[in-house]
Parts: C-alpha cells; sequence; structure tokens
C-alpha cells in the first residue's frame, strides 16, 4: 500500500499529510501488538494456549550461541544473502523503472507495490503448502534461484516490470515460508528465541550494508546536476536579458527543473549486477545447507512433514522426548 498510496497522497494533499498517514499506520500497529499482547495473556489464563516454561535443566546463556549448529548459522547466511537481493532492489525500484522503462514515478510505484500485494495475498495460501510438503532446504535454493533469475533477465532484457515484481512477491512468500520455520528444528526450544535475533540482528546487518554500496555505485553514476535556467536569466525572467556576468553559451545546459537527477542506467545495471551476486551466494548457501542437513541432521530440513515426525520418533527413543534439538557433537 506504501508504494501505491503515498504518491497518491503526496500528490493530491503534499508530502507532509503523506507522513501523517504512514505515522498513524505504525501508531495503529503499535495498539494492534498490545492488544495481541493483552490477548496471549488472556489465552494461556484461560488454557487456551499452554504454558511456556524454561526446562529445569536448561540455563540460558548469550555464550550458548558459540555452539550453535552449522545448520542455523547456514541459515543466517542464505537470511542475510537472499534478503540482500530483494530489498536494496525495492528500495531503488521506482527510480529504476523510471530510468530502464521511462515511466513517470506514479506509475513505477504501481508496479512496485504488486511486489507487496502479491506477499500479503499469496503468503498465507504458499505458506500452506510449504507446511504440507515440507521439505524447507529446497524451497530455500529453488527461490534463490528465482531471484537469482529476476535480476539476471533485468541486467540482459527489459521484462514486464508489473510481471517481474509479481513474480518476486511470490518467490519471497516461497522464501520465508521456508528459512524462519527452520531454526526450531535446529535449536534447542529454549533458545529458540536467542537464534531468532541473531538471525534477524545479522539480517538487519546485510540490508545496512548493502544500501550503502549500490547507493555509491548509483551515485557514481549519477550526473551532475543542471544549473536552474532562473539564475542565468535576468530577474524578470526574458530570455533576451541575462543575469550580471552571463552571456547567451551560458542558458547551454540549464534546466528549470529543480528535481535531482537520476542514476543512468548503466549504473542500475551494475547494482543488478551486485544483487545477482547475492542471491547466487544465497542459492550456494542453500546447497551447502541440504548437504549439511543430510549428513549430520537426518536430513530434518529437507525432509516431509511425515519423515520429520519419525526422525523425531526415532531421536526420542533413543536418546528421550525432547532431545531432537539437543547440541550435540553430531549436529555442531
Amino acid at each position: 500500500c506504501n508504494f501505491l498510496l503515498s504518491p497518491i497522497i503526496a500528490g493530491a494533499h503534499g508530502v507532509t499529510v503523506a507522513t501523517l498517514t504512514g505515522t498513524a499506520g505504525c501508531v495503529l500497529s503499535l495498539f494492534m501488538t498490545i492488544a495481541l499482547v493483552f490477548l496471549d495473556i488472556y489465552a494461556t489464563k484461560k488454557g487456551i494456549l499452554p504454558v511456556e516454561s524454561l526446562d529445569n535443566n536448561s540455563d540460558v546463556n548469550v555464550k550458548d550461541i558459540f555452539k550453535f549448529p552449522k545448520s542455523l548459522w547456514l541459515v543466517c547466511g542464505i537470511c542475510v544473502a537472499v534478503y540482500c537481493a530483494i530489498f536494496p532492489l525495492i528500495a531503488v525500484a521506482k527510480n529504476f523503472f523510471t530510468v530502464k522503462y521511462g515511466i513517470s514515478g506514479d506509475e513505477a510505484s504501481t508496479y512496485v507495490s504488486i511486489y507487496q500485494f502479491v506477499c500479503a495475498g499469496g503468503s498465507p495460501v504458499i505458506g500452506g503448502a510449504v507446511d504440507n510438503v515440507g521439505r524447507f532446504t529446497y524451497w530455500m535454493i529453488a527461490s534463490g534461484i528465482g531471484f537469482s533469475l529476476v535480476h539476471f533477465l533485468f541486467i540482459v532484457a527489459s521484462p514486464p516490470p508489473f510481471l517481474m515484481m509479481g513474480l518476486m512477491g511470490g518467490i519471497y512468500s516461497f522464501l520465508v515460508s521456508s528459512l524462519w520455520p527452520c531454526v526450531p528444528f535446529v535449536v534447542h526450544k529454549d533458545l529458540v528465541g536467542l537464534a531468532y535475533g541473531i538471525m534477524t540482528a545479522m539480517q538487519n546487518a546485510g540490508l545496512a550494508t548493502f544500501p550503502l554500496i549500490s547507493g555509491a555505485i548509483l551515485d557514481a553514476y549519477t550526473p551532475a546536476q543542471k544549473p536552474l535556467c532562473s539564475t542565468i536569466y535576468g530577474p524578470a525572467g526574458d530570455h533576451a536579458t541575462y543575469a550580471p556576468g552571463k552571456s547567451k553559451p551560458d542558458l547551454i545546459g540549464c534546466t528549470n527543473s529543480t528535481a535531482a537527477p537520476l542514476p543512468t542506467a548503466e549504473g542500475y545495471h551494475y547494482t543488478e549486477i551486485v544483487f545477482l551476486g547475492a542471491a547466487l551466494v544465497g542459492v550456494a548457501l542453500a546447497i551447502v545447507l541440504l548437504i549439511v542437513d543430510k549428513a549430520s541432521n537426518d536430513g530434518l530440513l529437507s525432509s516431509s512433514p511425515a519423515r520429520r515426525a519419525e526422525i523425531k520418533a526415532e531421536h526420542e527413543a533413543l536418546l528421550g522426548p525432547d532431545t531432537l534439538n539437543d547440541f550435540s557433537e553430531s549436529s555442531i
């Protein structure tokens, strides 16, 4: 909605109103989060939700991150790499489409919004499908390949932007539906929150770094601002009268627009190469995760739900209940 509605609101009522509208959305989200907390407390007291408690024999310590299995670090690496192939592109997509396809900023924003709408509408359906099929690592490999294909097509051709944004939305839904559910399967249940925190921190570190890289590339390919014609014409704006010290040749290359110039198509071409590289790194890490999972985790992340249940039963029969995700030499 942001990419679609913000330009419309700003155009009709100004940037201030558009900003306040976004602020109102954030405030609404805050109140909904507070309401969710109270609903969670109520459901726990009524027995609708089970009471969560730490294992009596387990003390959670931040130092446990040094004992996390390879599988978790690979999942974190995939998260960083593939997310850095998505969101930095989304951040510059409006201007990218304006330059590449010669369309207006409002039309470009509409195309970018398609990505979000597909995510919102498709994620519940796609998430349910991934839950039924399982095999998380295969979906991650497929998602990384999908994003690589999107960036490759943007580099070598001019595919329809609405189609590419829709495709990215669907691929992203497959990615998040298979990526984030992996964590509880590879770490002890008492450390899931810590694992998610580490994963989110790494993700945000990547998303803070990649825009700096793409921004530096785009800055290097952004033309210099042309002088305003009003600074060359006389005070009355008469074309026959020039400002003091200015002559007719000075009019060459002036502009009446106060908008900052956009980067060239070549600049966006190189940023797409960077994003393609990030997506390919994600594919490589997902393939390594598949190999590691089958070698040291009984293929838990690569199995169907039925097979995962069998693996859990085998572990509990051998080592006792709730031992599937305990740290062990075979999983580190």
